[in-house]
This record gives structure tokens, C-alpha cells and sequence, in this order.
């Protein structure tokens, strides 16, 4: 997530701290079709940061993390489905944040 706040570096050791890493059966909800977890309660007071990265095709995925400004991940999805734009858009409309999309050859 470098990319998204320049010269600064977003992920530091802070989101591997305990506290910050939930286990998947205190998911909010877990969509299977797309590997999509939506794992913390949008809250209003915090800003989020959307970013994917596209599938190229073979092993390669479509996936995605949101995270929010107090350094934990609030949604995150890996998929191989290439209809994932309105999951996208949904997932957009409920943390009231805008993607970045890193693309190179992909979708």
C-alpha cells in the first residue's frame, strides 16, 4: 500500500501486532464466491485506503485489502472471478472510499 500515500510507507509492523490480526470465524461476513471478508464494522471517523491488485491470468488472483487509517485491515478479497466490478463498487460504497488499482496486463 506504499503506492497509495506517497513517501510514505502505510503498512509497518504495527498490523501484524496481535490486537490488529482477527481470526476468520470473528468475520463479519464471508462471501466464498468471491473470498471476500468483510472483517471490521465500517467506522465513520476513519479513513480508508482500497487498493488491488489485477489477475493476469494462470496463478495470479484478483485481490484486494482495505485498510483502515488506525492500521488494520477492515475488508480484503482474492478471487479469480473476472465479474468482481460490482463486488468492487459495493465494497467502494460501503467504506465511503475510492480504489487504486494497480494494472499491468491484467483485468
Amino acid at each position: 500500500m506504499q503506492w497509495i500515500i506517497p513517501y510514505t510507507k502505510y503498512l509497518n509492523d504495527d498490523w501484524l501486532k496481535e490486537e490488529n490480526v482477527i481470526k476468520k470465524k470473528n468475520f463479519i461476513d464471508y462471501n466464498i464466491g468471491y473470498d471476500l471478508a468483510l472483517i471490521r464494522e465500517v467506522n465513520p471517523e476513519i479513513q480508508y485506503y482500497f487498493g488491488i491488485d489485477t489477475y493476469e491470468g494462470g496463478e495470479d488472483f484478483n485481490t484486494g485489502i482495505v485498510l483502515g487509517s488506525d492500521n488494520r485491515i477492515y475488508a480484503y478479497f482474492k478471487t479469480k472471478r473476472s465479474d468482481i466490478f460490482d463486488m468492487v463498487v459495493g465494497v467502494c460504497e460501503m467504506f465511503n472510499t475510492k480504489v487504486n488499482i494497480e494494472k499491468n496486463r491484467g483485468f
